[in-house]
């Protein structure tokens, strides 16, 4: 009985512990306003802060002034304690970058695989190759706490194996987290790379302002990431997200998924791009035809206004399923995305279910530039704030 109390205390310790984390890793605060944010004492806050500074993971700021004269200082992430390594493959290339702890990225390379390589084993020495020339010419302070993984689905992320995504054939079936930690001995971990966006956005973008939100991904393919109660959610098997197959139109092309008519066939960057170079050759890009809609150019405009038509309707369909009222934009489609967000909030709160009692609001993404490397670190901060990475 006493053991399953010392239990339940450790557990709850850690608990809190990540809550604390949570809220630094989102800005630079002070113990009361943690204290206030997340229902525990300042006390309570303030024991396991400076247990946490003693530890070299957080540091104190500056003073901040407060009501009546006081001042409170600031906790912060040290971003000398230990730096992150992020991976995300893409279908023709891969961004790997280094990330301090405190969350910026301190190195960025870009690696292009030109179609020389016949199956995952070449492409895999050529990136870890790659990789083990960035960590040895880095200058960033602190250890490697671990390596984050991003690709398209489907994964294994459990196993940290990509299975066979679509248009992704280089990759398939490669255990690459494990991989990785035997040539780096190091904590990885895999993950789809809608998802971690998702996540990271809590974080490093405008979701902490939401405890439920889905993000939509918008550029070679289309993919998402759910988060219900400041949770990523996983599903059964770890597709719980992927909305590019969402069919909209069971009568459509069959797309490469084996489903017809998903949505990732009309709404991706390069099918819409495809329609939009039938009405001007010069719409080439998706800046150019925002831009062109911007300026009022009448192509771009049907342009902006036929992939509004395509994300509405799926968005109508994530809505209809999950009644969630936020929905995020990240992305090429981010691009000054206040445009068409504008035009499919006005599509999905015509149409969806819950319309008569509630709204769903669109917001293109704010992360920052190299969004997806940092997506890859965050993983790593993550399962380090689960205490799911050994240290010793």
């Amino acid at each position: 009985m006493q053991m399953k109390h010392v239990l339940n205390a450790a557990e709850m310790k850690q608990q809190n512990e990540k809550k604390v984390l949570d809220q630094i890793r989102i800005r630079p605060i002070p113990r009361i306003e943690i204290a206030r944010n997340i229902g525990l004492t300042r006390a309570a806050v303030s024991v396991l802060a400076n247990q946490l500074i003693d530890q070299g993971i957080l540091m104190e700021g500056q003073a901040v002034s407060g009501k009546k004269g006081r001042h409170s200082v600031e906790l912060m992430l040290n971003p000398d304690t230990y730096f992150m390594v992020g991976v995300d493959l893409a279908r023709d290339d891969c961004t790997l970058g280094i990330v301090d702890f405190a969350g910026r990225i301190r190195e960025i390379r870009k690696l292009r695989f030109d179609g020389s390589k016949k199956d995952a084993g070449e492409a895999l020495e050529k990136l870890s190759g790659c990789l083990a020339a960035l960590l040895e010419a880095h200058t960033c302070p602190g250890r490697l706490l671990g390596i984050g993984i991003t690709a398209p689905g489907p994964l294994d992320v459990r196993q940290g194996v990509i299975l066979n995504p679509p248009n992704f054939p280089l990759w398939h079936h490669c255990a690459i987290a494990d991989a990785f930690a035997r040539r780096f001995s190091c904590f990885t971990v895999l993950e789809n790379n809608a998802k971690a966006l998702a996540l990271a956005e809590k974080y490093y973008g405008i979701g902490a302002r939401f405890s439920d939100y889905i993000s939509l991904v918008v550029d070679t393919g289309i993919g998402g990431g759910i988060m219900l109660e400041g949770r990523l959610y996983e599903g059964a098997h770890g597709f719980g997200s992927d909305f590019g197959h969402i069919s909209l139109d069971m009568n459509g092309k069959r797309c490469s998924c084996g489903n017809r008519g998903c949505a990732e066939l009309y709404g991706a960057m390069p099918n819409i791009l495809a329609q939009a170079r039938k009405l001007d050759a010069g719409l080439n890009s998706w800046r150019q035809v925002v831009d062109g809609a911007e300026a009022g150019q009448e192509n771009a405009l049907k342009i902006l206004e036929l992939e509004a038509g395509y994300l509405g309707a799926l968005i109508t369909n994530i809505a209809n399923i999950f009644d969630i009222g936020t929905v995020i934009l990240a992305g090429d489609i981010a691009y000054h995305g206040e445009l068409i967000t504008r035009r499919i909030e006005e599509i999905v709160n015509g149409q969806f279910i819950g319309r008569q009692v509630s709204r769903v609001s669109v917001y293109p993404s704010k992360m920052p530039e190299h969004a997806n490397v940092l997506a890859c670190a965050n993983l790593v901060m993550e399962a380090f704030s689960r205490k799911q990475i050994s240290l010793e």
